[in-house]
């Protein structure tokens, strides 16, 4: 009597994919049987083809989220070289800001209008002496009927304060007509 048990394979020898890795010789199968071109065997070359199908799709999905992986590590360097960039910029401008603030609050305080007011028009605090040098006109031509003399014509502001100065003390000679 023989027992009817179905005697199958250890769990240690099953493949996963469910093909065989092992060498096999033409015309026989991975239990050593011959080809008898049964539903069987069939069924057992479809289930390798949809295993290997099912191999290549998972590798062709690790390719693609390797590729998206680089890109996005890419486009993450690019993106902190910018910001990097970005951050100079903005370090830059707010130098320039805080110069810029503390040039309007300086230019409406006090000091400098009173150092413009002394520099550019010509005005002083009670008891200053306030000289101002003025040219006197080289021949009686250029003076306009109805001026008074005693007046000097106001200097034109084209000419630096320095060089009026120098002219107070050391007129230009006036050109030799020969």
């Amino acid at each position: 009597m023989g027992c009817d048990m179905k005697r199958t394979r250890p769990q240690a020898t099953r493949n996963p994919f469910g093909f065989s890795l092992r060498w096999r010789r033409a015309g026989r199968t991975a239990t050593g049987s011959a080809h008898d071109g049964s539903s069987a065997s069939l069924i057992n070359r479809g289930r390798g083809a949809l295993a290997l199908g099912l191999a290549a799709l998972i590798v062709a999905f690790i390719s693609l989220l390797l590729v998206n992986f680089v890109q996005q590590v890419i486009q993450a360097a690019v993106l902190d070289a910018r910001y990097a960039t970005l951050s100079a910029e903005v370090a830059e401008l707010k130098a320039t800001n805080d110069q810029l603030a503390t040039a309007v609050a300086y230019s409406e305080s006090p000091a400098y209008v009173e150092r413009i007011a002394r520099e550019q028009l010509g005005y002083g605090r009670e008891g200053d002496v306030v000289i101002r040098p003025y040219l006197a006109p080289t021949s009686q031509s250029s003076v306009e009927p109805g001026l008074a003399n005693d007046a000097p014509p106001r200097p034109e502001r084209s000419v630096e304060n320095w060089r009026l100065w120098w002219w107070a003390f050391f007129p230009p000679e006036p050109p030799s007509q020969e």
